[in-house]
């Protein structure tokens, strides 16, 4: 990975959960070489220097949500630091640190006091309320010990232990299907909505439904077979709102979107397409020899073409190479313009160009039966 990507892009190792242990499998007499594994590594590398990041957040817990509390300053010894020091509520450290900015401390102080002259009758949330205020509070409690308040919160910083969460799922039957929630937590806090992700390798399809729940734009590349049995159908479940997986977590989605989804010719077929045997020359009008003898005698191009030299046309159908196929929006990617509607017969695009679907010039869809 430090050769592919450079080992000054490397940002981190994270550890997530594989799974639900799996206990009972072994007696006490079997020999086993070692113990189960139970956690994978994610390594996180970025394109450069120049990376977005922003501090990873999580949700916090019911507890966290619900109420505050008071909390003692850590005055660990690990390290020293004099100038860090100072004095709150009339008591000064001789060694450690408060681990607290002086400024925020002095605000804190001030706040409390304020609240204990003036509004010590009703409680700090109502006062919060009251005054608007959301600063820290610091107090002695009764046995003279520095505490400060810390407030209820949604979220919380997380590091680069991910045990909480569990890195496979069996939703779809995909042997090695990935979890949601990880790429949850990924996307959201390296990237925005809108945003444009991009999997090269789809696998069950987790990455392009994560982002579509969360509203990012999304390109999955996939050339296994169970594209058609388990990315397709999972995709088209996630449009008309799929209840597994983050879905209950992200209230913005409710289903609804679209996406598009092409077949690439690979190489091979396109080999095994190719004519060897040596056949007479056709001369056709203005045509190179190059032309008359590769093009016109091209086995995958005779497939989808009709020539009817008598009358000089030539009728294009595409459907005999390609089931299924949207002649539309083929027509859309070989132009490069965007379809402004289309008819039974017909798709006009955005410059007000039109195409008759059923009478195509075959000069029009060259670039898709013959390679140069």
């Amino acid at each position: 990975m430090d050769e592919i990507f450079g080992k000054e892009n490397f940002r981190n190792e994270i550890i997530l959960n594989r799974g639900a242990a799996k206990a009972g499998l072994f007696s006490q007499f079997d020999e086993i070489k070692s113990i189960a594994v139970a956690y994978d590594n994610l390594y996180w590398y970025s394109k450069n220097e120049n990376t977005r990041f922003r501090q990873f957040l999580k949700e916090a817990s019911k507890e966290q949500k619900e109420k505050g509390k008071w909390t003692g300053f850590d005055k660990g010894k690990a390290y020293d630091r004099p100038t860090m020091r100072y004095e709150i509520l009339g008591v000064n450290i001789t060694e450690g640190q408060w681990k607290w900015e002086k400024n925020r401390a002095y605000k804190a102080v001030v706040n409390y006091n304020e609240y204990l002259k003036h509004y010590s009758h009703i409680s700090l949330e109502e006062y919060w309320e009251k005054t608007g205020k959301k600063l820290e509070f610091i107090r002695k409690n009764e046995n003279g010990k520095i505490q400060y308040w810390v407030h209820p919160r949604d979220t919380v910083l997380i590091d680069n232990n991910w045990l909480d969460l569990t890195g496979y799922s069996s939703t779809t039957g995909f042997q090695t299907e990935n979890s949601e929630h990880p790429i949850k937590r990924i996307l959201e806090n390296i990237t925005q909505k809108g945003d444009l992700i991009l999997d090269f390798f789809l696998g069950s399809g987790t990455t392009t439904a994560v982002a579509h729940k969360l509203g990012r734009k999304w390109i999955g590349v996939e050339m296994g077979e169970h594209f058609y049995t388990v990315v397709l159908p999972r995709m088209k479940k996630v449009l008309a709102y799929d209840k597994s997986g983050i879905s209950k977590e992200v209230k913005e989605y409710q289903g609804g979107g679209f996406f598009k989804y092409y077949e690439l010719e690979q190489y091979e077929e396109t080999l095994a397409n190719t004519v060897y045997e040596n056949h007479d020359m056709l001369i056709i009008g203005d045509k190179s020899p190059y032309e008359q003898y590769v093009f016109m005698k091209d086995e995958k191009m005779l497939r989808a073409l009709e020539i009817d030299y008598e009358n000089s046309k030539v009728k294009v159908d595409l459907s005999k190479l390609y089931d299924n196929i949207d002649v539309a929006e083929t027509l859309s990617n070989l132009t490069g313009k965007w379809i402004k509607k289309i008819r039974e017969d017909e798709v006009e695009f955005e410059d007000g160009n039109i195409v008759n679907t059923k009478n195509l010039d075959y000069k029009l869809i060259k670039p898709l039966i013959w390679r140069e």
